[in-house]
């Protein structure tokens, strides 16, 4: 089977009073593969974080995983995320706050798709 492996930022979604501000949804923000330079100390802080066995739902922390990559995480020269990307990343986490955010690792069959 081929599979690939994700961080997954999400929201749980959000309705008040019959009115749905959010049905929920879920952005696959990094894929973990061999072709991140850094993929070895990634998967060690991910399983300092104990991500691969739950989610994490605090937002501030989160937030500080997110900037922590960000910074710390490279791909030659460049971060890991482009400064546009990680502002859209960034918008997500203030616009979806009151939605309740999670942070996740993920596996997805490649060939699901495929059928």
């Amino acid at each position: 089977m081929d599979k690939s492996v994700y961080l997954v930022l999400g929201c749980n979604g959000k309705t008040e009073v019959a009115f749905m501000s959010c049905s929920k949804c879920e952005n696959k923000i990094l894929e973990l593969s061999e072709k991140l330079e850094q993929i070895n100390d990634i998967v060690i802080y991910f399983k300092a974080l104990n991500l691969f066995q739950k989610s994490n739902r605090d937002y501030n922390a989160i937030r500080h995983i997110l900037f922590n990559i960000k910074n710390k995480y490279y791909q030659g020269l460049k971060p890991i995320w482009d400064d546009k990307y990680f502002l859209m990343i960034e918008k997500f986490t203030l616009m979806h706050k009151d939605c309740g955010l999670y942070l996740k690792i993920v596996m997805v069959d490649n060939n699901a798709n495929n059928m």
